[in-house]
């Protein structure tokens, strides 16, 4: 049994060491920094694989055939549509037939598991590569094990992930989380750190944007909020101030567009693109206002 274990052992880290290398060589191929986060759309539309948001209960399909798309639910959450994108991408990546990620059927189980985890690995390592993810922290002068959750939260907002997302691959992918502080972490979730930080928002979701934003634009759906750094400038109507002090400037997200951020002192200046929510369609028209 332990021979056993020990071959199976070896043969997911194979496949962990594949889907990392996989995963910079499609970075490295479509120019994108090693160390930065990407928006994951706009690379799936770089390399040919047309997304689309379609409102059914599921995670998402690959189809190879006629041409190569990902369909994704508008029906979850923004950071999961990003990871599951990633997975659906890494499918084509590997040159596989049409999948869908939903609820599988008890046959083939061994096999569907060994091809979910290798694409599974690729998704993350794609979006959170280790070397980002020190790049990350050392950037902010934090560190994985001493962050707080709020930190961590912003990291995950960069990189388009959920919080939860960030912490078990902080954990198991990159081994930057002991397990004890791992465990303290998944105690919180974006709605407790939302009211930690801004008790007086109710249900709205959250997505900070930090002075060390990078990589990618900053994409968010309307009626969401952002937290930017203070003094932090609009252009464009996209966006309403709701609050404004020396830590911080709080907006709500409430036209659909592309507009820009600016950070005090030029500190930072970043594409802001808004998309309604739920959106359904083809994901290159997301930030167009009216689109049939």
């Amino acid at each position: 049994m332990r021979k056993t274990r020990a071959v199976i052992s070896k043969e997911r880290k194979d496949l962990f060491i594949d889907a990392a290398q996989t995963a910079a060589a499609v970075r490295q191929r479509s120019g994108l920094d090693p160390f930065d986060p990407l928006c994951i759309y706009d690379l799936c539309e770089q390399v040919g694989v047309t997304v689309r948001f379609i409102p059914i209960s599921m995670e998402g399909m690959y189809d190879r055939v006629p041409k190569p798309r990902i369909h994704l639910s508008s029906l979850r959450p923004c950071g999961r549509r990003v990871y599951t994108c990633a997975h659906e991408l890494g499918h084509h990546v590997y040159g596989h037939g049409t999948t869908i990620d939903s609820l599988q059927d008890e046959a083939n189980t061994e096999m569907k598991a060994t091809v979910e985890v290798l694409v599974d690995s690729f998704a993350a390592n794609l979006l959170m590569p280790l070397p980002g993810m020190k790049k990350a922290f050392r950037v902010r002068q934090l560190t994985a094990e001493t962050a707080t959750p709020a930190q961590i939260y912003a990291i995950a907002c960069n990189f388009g992930v959920g919080f939860r997302t960030l912490v078990e691959h902080l954990r198991y992918s990159v081994s930057l989380l002991s397990e004890t502080r791992a465990s303290e972490l998944r105690r919180w979730s974006p709605k407790d750190i939302r009211d930690k930080m801004l008790p007086q928002y109710g249900e709205s979701v959250l997505k900070v944007v930090d002075l060390h934003w990078t990589g990618c634009p900053v994409d968010a759906e309307n009626g969401e909020l952002l937290l930017c750094p203070a003094k932090t400038t609009v252009n464009g109507n996209l966006l309403r101030l709701l609050d404004s002090n020396n830590r911080y400037s709080l907006f709500r997200c409430e036209n659909v567009g592309i507009g820009r951020l600016t950070f005090p002192d030029q500190q930072g200046e970043h594409f802001l693109r808004i998309q309604p929510p739920n959106y359904v369609g083809l994901v290159r028209y997301r930030h167009l206002d009216a689109v049939d």
